[in-house]
Order: C-alpha cells, then structure tokens, then sequence
C-alpha cells in the first residue's frame, strides 16, 4: 500500500505540465504511431458532422415539427372529420350555444386556419429550400 501512496504523491507532487498529446501517446502500447489516430492525417478516420451541420439538422427537425402541428391544429379547426371545430359549430342545433358561436365565429375561424395554412406553407417552402443547399 505504501508503493502506491508514494507513487500517488509523486504524481501530485509533480510540476511538470503534460500536453493531452503527451498522454494519450503515453497510454498506447509500444510500437504505436499516435499519427494513426490523428482523422487531420489519417483519411480512414472518418471525421465527424461540423457544429453548422448539427444545427442545422436539429432546426430541419424542429421545423418539421412545427409543420406536423400546425397541420393538425389547421384540421383541429377547419377539417372535415367530425371532431373539427367548424365542423361541430356547422352542424349545431338551432338555439344552442354552439350555434350562436357559428354565427358570430365561422368566418373569423376560417380566416384564422387559412392564416395558420399560409404560415404552415411558408414553412414547407424554408424546407424544401433547405434541401437544395
């Protein structure tokens, strides 16, 4: 145990400086070239995606998230399954809340979901120009 205690606080007690260089090619096994691991010298190393890449591909994903989204908030309100906002005020008895709410409310929520389709549109479009770059 001693051995080790004394090794340890020599290390520690050492002034001297090591370059991650220095250390890495103190940790490979003898007759290794450091210069194999080096992907700047070494085309076999396949380097790996630029920071401007990543971002770009997180940004491309977001978006195509806010796309899904909006498309289904679009059908939320304007589509023409059953559980769709304009659709349940359309088909509203008469003298009912629902129905008051399509009269004063049917062209200011189809005014909105075209908004949101032109936005969602524009969108597409910043895709699909991504994709040529």
């Amino acid at each position: 145990m001693k051995h080790y205690l004394d090794r340890f606080n020599t290390i520690l007690e050492a002034e001297e400086e090591v370059t991650d260089k220095e250390a890495f090619t103190a940790t490979l096994d003898p007759g290794t070239d450091p210069g194999e691991f080096d992907s700047t010298t070494n085309p076999e190393i396949p380097s790996g995606p630029s920071k401007e890449e990543v971002v770009r591909d997180q940004q491309i994903s977001t978006l195509q998230g806010w796309v899904t989204q909006v498309t289904e908030f679009i059908s939320f309100l304007n589509g023409l399954d059953s559980n769709s906002v304009q659709k349940q005020l359309n088909d509203a008895e008469c003298d009912t809340l629902f129905n008051d709410i399509a009269r004063g409310e049917t062209k200011r929520i189809a005014r909105l979901a075209q908004d949101l389709s032109g936005l969602n549109e524009s969108f597409k479009g910043y895709l699909l120009s991504n994709d040529e770059d």
